[in-house]
């Protein structure tokens, strides 16, 4: 087409079913959170636990081999990780791809839109939304087209020509998802249960076209699915693991979609979340009913002995260096000297 965003459109085989199709989702991964690569302080980490979520993930996709993976934006944490991270990301991938399994990957707004170069991204059934465009995939004798789009910052507005800049509408095609890293209103986040209104970040649910089957989709961080009968479902896998303090009560893992088509022709879904391990968080808050000229002293006891009493002790030392003066990660007794909230990363169990 002449527009700038011209609608690419590339033609896929592979086995499947021939009237079902199951899609892995997975969405901010966030890789490289907590990961400098050179770290000034030594302390323990968090950069590990989404790397290990992640690879749970592709462990799912290989044994269980879908008809697609679908990675909906923030693949990484920074505009620019560390090469290393990069190539053991995105050849991951790779390594799904040549099982068979093709990957649909898009940037979201910590990846600033725009994916690292990557000599895995020319693996053939690796696919990339580095712009508006849909590409077509064979199973069987059912079609299906997915477009996607990277992360817009502005897309309240620029939602029903970026769509249509995607080629999604004009593809003949059995089944139409839709692939973005955008907040749709009504969507739901924190502990205070915060919903997304329309805006000029936020984008309209009556937007989407109704041709869609669904909409697979990253950015936000809670698991969900919007679905009112009138738009195409909105399907949030959540984030791969905690990234604040306000997603502490929130389960983390990813999503196996399964599409299926009805004897009238119509798609029915189904979906099934699967829970990964997360970093336990507490939010432990301290009354202050001691006068601001006396320190308020606080005794902490930590359950359990080795390296992971260990890490929390040191965690809480890197919390909050100047109040916790002293904590001994046998005995577990601290001193903070001044009152406040304390924010624990320990076990749920054993606070």
């Amino acid at each position: 087409g002449d527009s700038l965003f011209a609608a690419q459109s590339a033609a896929l085989t592979g086995a499947g079913n021939m009237a079902n199709v199951r899609v892995v989702l997975t969405a901010d991964t966030h890789l490289g959170f907590d990961q400098p690569s050179r770290p000034r302080i030594e302390r323990r980490r968090r950069g590990d636990d989404f790397e290990a979520n992640f690879c749970r993930v592709l462990d799912h996709v290989l044994h269980t081999h879908p008809d697609l993976l679908v990675v909906a934006g923030d693949v990484f944490h920074t505009p620019r990780p560390p090469e290393a991270l990069v190539d053991r990301t995105l050849g991951s991938l790779a390594e799904v791809a040549a099982a068979g399994i093709p990957v649909f990957v898009l940037a979201g707004n910590h990846d600033r839109s725009q994916l690292p170069p990557s000599l895995w991204l020319g693996h053939p059934s690796v696919h990339v939304f580095d712009k508006p465009r849909t590409f077509v995939l064979e199973r069987g004798d059912t079609t299906v087209a997915i477009g996607g789009l990277p992360f817009s910052r502005r897309i309240g507005a620029s939602a029903p020509d970026l769509i249509r800049a995607t080629g999604i509408g004009e593809v003949a095609a059995d089944l139409r998802l839709l692939a973005m890293h955008q907040s749709v209103d009504g969507a739901r986040v924190g502990t205070h249960d915060f919903q997304f209104r329309p805006g000029s970040e936020v984008l309209r649910r009556e937007a989407l076209p109704r041709s869609l089957t669904a909409v697979v989709a990253g950015h936000v961080h809670r698991h969900q699915v919007l679905a009112n009968g009138c738009s195409p479902p909105v399907l949030y896998p959540g984030s791969i693991e905690r990234t604040s303090f306000a997603e502490r009560e929130e389960p983390k893992g990813f999503l196996d979609i399964s599409f299926r088509r009805a004897d009238n022709g119509i798609w029915q879904m189904a979906h099934e979340f699967h829970r990964l391990p997360t970093r336990p968080m507490v939010d432990v808050a301290l009354p202050a009913t001691h006068s601001p000229s006396h320190p308020l002293r606080v005794r902490i006891r930590l359950f359990g002995c080795g390296r992971h009493a260990k890490h929390v002790s040191e965690n809480l030392g890197a919390i909050a260096p100047v109040v916790l003066h002293h904590l001994d990660h046998c005995t577990g007794c601290g001193r903070l000297e001044k009152p406040g909230p304390l924010r624990i990363p320990g076990n749920h169990n054993h606070p």
